[in-house]
């Protein structure tokens, strides 16, 4: 179970940290969700809204999924394989989905527990660490009687 939470929070957090990247270096907003929002003028409303489609349940649902690393709202939607390094931690994204698919208000937020999370997920997202020593590492501060 222990192993199961570290790898819910590590996943998450990755999904979040990709979300909010996005809205510091486009036009993407973060609330609970996520929103895309496209500046168009106002003659250009049909065309936005084309756009808008095309990004979450059109063909380009499947670019913008795999830029995000994340999960879509477009049905049936799967990351792409080379991004995972074990079948454990496919195994892993997959729950993950199936969390975020069932998803129920019942949450338990351990934000001094984020930070480090965050930082394990930055070190396998650049490459100094790999899933397995990120996991470990934070199996053993999950379980150091810190939260």
């Amino acid at each position: 179970m222990e192993i199961f939470m570290a790898v819910m929070f590590f996943v998450t957090n990755l999904f979040i940290i990709m979300i909010m990247r996005l809205t510091m270096v486009s036009s993407f907003e973060y609330k609970a969700g996520m929103y895309l929002g496209v500046h168009i003028p106002a003659e250009k409303k049909e065309a936005a809204a084309k756009f808008v489609a095309y990004l979450t349940l059109g063909d380009g649902a499947d670019i913008f999924g795999k830029q995000l690393t994340g999960t879509s709202a477009k049905k049936d939607f799967t990351v792409d394989a080379s991004l995972f390094d074990t079948d454990e931690s496919k195994a892993g994204w997959d729950t993950v989905v199936d969390l975020i698919n069932t998803a129920t208000a019942d949450r338990n937020n351990v934000s001094g527990y984020s930070d480090i999370e965050g930082a394990a997920v930055q070190s396998v997202l650049n490459g100094s660490a790999t899933t397995e020593s990120a996991l470990k590492d934070l199996q053993k501060e999950w379980t150091s009687g810190k939260y």
